[in-house]
């Protein structure tokens, strides 16, 4: 009986030193997993900023354009004031729609650049994120085979209580996947 109590404790602190072994890999993948993130979130940050440069150079270059486009309409108009008289209204309404144009097509680009950017972001965090928990996940179920299947050949009684543990074990993993 006491040879028992003594096997069941060495059990427990084997189990006890086995979980916390656990609990310490979890614990560095976490950082591993977190630090990689957070250096893929900051390349990320940097091609977005770099993105958003050439965004901003390239819609300052087309309002550069476009303003010579209207400096140079509106010197014409000026030239020929006297002579198109008629025409002075017909040119102020192409030059509303040219500047309406440009200002929607500007927001178009901008929100067209925004959706490609959101999603390609959204795409690379979510599949890291999804890679890393399943090899987490993977790691700890061959853990909880691995010591399942060191105590099947115990008596029905020590059975019982490290399956108890094990139990455990698998109700604080599935708590962790819930979260």
């Amino acid at each position: 009986m006491n040879k028992l109590a003594e096997e069941n404790n060495e059990l427990k602190k084997t189990l006890e030193i086995e979980v916390k072994d656990l609990n310490e890999k979890l614990e560095y993948r976490a950082k591993k997993n977190e630090d990689e993130i957070t250096r893929e979130t900051l390349e990320i940050k940097k091609m977005l900023h770099t993105t958003q440069e050439r965004i901003e150079e390239t819609i300052k270059v087309q309002e550069e354009i476009i303003m010579d486009m209207i400096k140079k309409f509106n010197d014409e108009f000026y030239k020929h004031k006297s002579n198109v008289l008629g025409d002075i209204e017909s040119i102020k309404n192409q030059q509303d729609i040219l500047k309406i144009t440009y200002t929607i097509n500007e927001a178009k680009l901008l929100e067209t650049i925004k959706t490609v950017i959101t999603k390609e972001l959204s795409n690379k965090i979510k599949g890291q994120q999804s890679e890393a928990l399943m090899r987490i996940w993977i790691e700890e179920f061959k853990d909880i085979i691995k010591k399942f299947e060191k105590i099947k050949d115990l008596t029905p009684q020590d059975f019982n209580t490290h399956l108890e543990e094990l139990s455990s074990i698998l109700n604080s993993f599935k708590l962790k996947i819930q979260l």
